[in-house]
Parts: C-alpha cells; sequence; structure tokens
C-alpha cells in the first residue's frame, strides 16, 4: 500500500501564490522515515529541545524556537538536518502552485464553481499528479491520500475527490483522510516542503525573500536528488486553458 501526505501554503488571499506539497511512499519506507524524522529532533538537534518540527517557527525564529531567533545558522543547520531525513528516506515530492492575482482574473462561471478557491484547484492537480505516478511507477497499486487537517478546505475537497472518482472511477486511488501535522512526523515533512517551495517560488517570481532565507538551507539539500519533485506552476495562461475543456489535450 501507498501513503501519499500533503500541505498547503499561502491559502489566507494575502499571498501571491497558493502551494499544496507532499510526498508518497510505501508503508515500510514512511516508518523508516518516522523513526528517522524523530531520531533526529531527538538526537541532532536534542540542544533546541523541540518536540516537533514546524518550518514557519523554523524560518521566523518563533514559539519553538524563539530561543534562537537570534542565532539563524543554528536554524539554518535543523532546517538542513531534517531536509536530510527527508531526501536519504527516498520519498517521492509533488507540488502544485497557483498564482493568486491570475486565479482571481478566472471568470469561467463553471470553473469558479468547482475550484472555489486556488485551494481546491492545486488539490485536484496534486489528485492528478499522484494517480498519474502510480500507474505509470507503480501498477496494480492503490495510495491512500492524506492531507493537512483544514476545516475551511475538507468538505469541498472531499466533494472534488468523489467527483474525481466518479469520472475516473479506475484511478489508484484508494481513499482520502486528514491529520494533524502536530502528531504526524509525514505531515510535518510535506510542510518543510510546501513551506520552502513557496517561498523560492516567491523569491523567483516577485523577488521577495525572507529576512535570513532559512528556506533554502532545506531547498539545497531538497533538490539535490533529481527528479525527486515534480509539479506545475499554474498562471494566467495554464488557467485559461483549465477554464475551457477544448484546450486542455
Amino acid at each position: 500500500m501507498l501513503q501519499a501526505y500533503f500541505d498547503e501554503s499561502g491559502t489566507n488571499g494575502k499571498e501571491p501564490l497558493t502551494v499544496i506539497s507532499g510526498f508518497i511512499a510505501t508503508d515500510t519506507t514512511w516508518l523508516d522515515f518516522d523513526t528517522s524524522w524523530r531520531s533526529a529532533i531527538k538526537h541532532d538537534l536534542k540542544d533546541l529541545g523541540l518536540a516537533w518540527f514546524h518550518m514557519v517557527e523554523c524560518e521566523n525564529g518563533t514559539k519553538q524556537f524563539a530561543p534562537w531567533a537570534s542565532k539563524p545558522e543554528l536554524r539554518r543547520f535543523a532546517a538542513k538536518t531534517m531536509a536530510d531525513v527527508i531526501v536519504k528516506s527516498g520519498l517521492k515530492g509533488f507540488w502544485s502552485s497557483v498564482d493568486f492575482p491570475d486565479w482571481c482574473d478566472a471568470t469561467t462561471p463553471a470553473f469558479k464553481t468547482r475550484y472555489r478557491k486556488p485551494y481546491y484547484f492545486c488539490f485536484e492537480d496534486c489528485l492528478q499528479q499522484i494517480a498519474a505516478w502510480v500507474s505509470e511507477f507503480a501498477p496494480g497499486e492503490s495510495v491512500k491520500l492524506i492531507f493537512a487537517e483544514q476545516d475551511e478546505y475538507q468538505d469541498r475537497a472531499a466533494i472534488i475527490y468523489g467527483d474525481y472518482m466518479k469520472g475516473k472511477p479506475l484511478a489508484p486511488l484508494q481513499s482520502l483522510d486528514s491529520a494533524r501535522m502536530q502528531g504526524c512526523a509525514r505531515l510535518q515533512a510535506a510542510d518543510m516542503a510546501v513551506y520552502c517551495t513557496n517561498k523560492q517560488m516567491v523569491a523567483d517570481l516577485l523577488g521577495k525573500e525572507t529576512k535570513e532565507r532559512i528556506y533554502r538551507s532545506a531547498l539545497d539539500v531538497l533538490y539535490w536528488n533529481a527528479g525527486s519533485f515534480t509539479g506545475g506552476h499554474h498562471d494566467a495562461l495554464s488557467l485559461t486553458i483549465s477554464e475551457d475543456p477544448s484546450q486542455q489535450a
């Protein structure tokens, strides 16, 4: 059995991008990852006294990282250490992003009815990516999907998932569920990936970066593995194509 875990970033309507990112792996790989992730927090980062890892706290030096707010090098080390666990575990990553201003200009009623917010567009894009990957690289297998718990999005996401499965009943997607990130190492890894991807894309597209760029320490590790991440960014052009079925391949 395969399992895929996803988290989101930039969903408050005030940020330029909305991004969903996550990882897929077998049960065995995930169990090994869980052990390595918790070991890294307990032993490699023992001096920090972390109960769990949250990338936004590491970036900004807040909450658990507040004692280390004036020590960005220590926070960079923490980000790199946890990214190393992801890479060494052999997880396969996926991501999808939407340009929020371009999203606001997408006006087809049917499109906006189905995808009421950018989150839902990225959500279905990730469903499609996972289904395609499993069909190609793990034929005959099925995958359980677990997204970070968000009350605002869960009901509508379940409807989109149900509609997707009705349209593609042979898709290798077995179930959709949610979980809290704080108690789930796998979602903490997805949180790192989605946060770092969002910040790097905002930096690339708009030239906006965080003060100390802690996220770059994690990305430098995460993208060492060529081909370990796949995904796509959606702007005015790709959203227009998505709105018009006659333009889709």
